[in-house]
């Protein structure tokens, strides 16, 4: 996704719909046509990173701007998503709208965000207290020997080993690179902007 984002962003600026074009009307139609053509292509492209990378509040605020510029069928994929009880519980949407007025979508898509948080730091903890007890139940076993010898260390060298496996497959969960993720924001940033979807480029770069 990180080629793909940034090549689309390298390939140049898609001209607006409302900018005139010089030359006969067929090549005019076949200019404009193309520009809007690698302008939904790009759009896309920006959604679908969002979504990946969990940039829900961004991706709530550029479907309203894609609703309020009349691009509904690049809107089409984020309706689905904000539309989905899978993602979004029938109860949480039933307590939003029984909510007090000024409620908005924005406020139930903070509380899910808010819900998995706690959901990951809870994992979080289950997961080292796991391995805490796995360190005590070696301790345990090291002192229960009566003399060192190779077995020992063995032993040691075996559960160093284990948790250094753990330690790699910790530290390689992100899909993507610090340096890919910095080049990705930037490009979106760029997109949003360009596009003039301001609210959506804010609230992207707090996110």
């Amino acid at each position: 996704p990180t080629l793909l984002v940034l090549a689309a962003i390298e390939s140049g600026r898609p001209a607006p719909t409302n900018e005139r074009i010089r030359g006969s009307p067929t090549r005019m139609e076949a200019v404009g046509g193309a520009a809007e053509e690698r302008w939904a292509s790009l759009c896309n492209c920006v959604v679908n990173f969002l979504l990946e990378e969990k940039y829900h509040l961004t991706a709530l605020e550029l479907l309203q701007e894609l609703q309020e510029d009349g691009r509904h069928a690049q809107a089409l994929r984020l309706r689905s998503f904000f539309s989905d009880p899978a993602f979004f519980p029938p109860d949480l949407v039933a307590r939003a709208s029984s909510s007090p007025p000024g409620a908005d979508p924005q406020s139930l898509l903070e509380e899910k965000i808010a819900a998995e948080e706690k959901l990951a730091l809870t994992e979080y903890d289950l997961r080292l207290a796991k391995e805490d007890l796995t360190c005590l139940k070696l301790e345990l076993q090291k002192q229960q020997e009566s003399s060192p010898d190779n077995t020992i260390d063995a032993s040691a060298h075996e559960g160093f080993n284990q948790q250094d496996q753990r330690d790699v497959k910790i530290s390689a969960l992100g899909p993507l690179k610090d340096n890919e993720r910095k080049d990705l924001n930037c490009a979106v940033k760029e997109y949003l902007l360009l596009a003039g979807y301001r609210l959506a480029a804010m609230t992207f770069i707090e996110e």
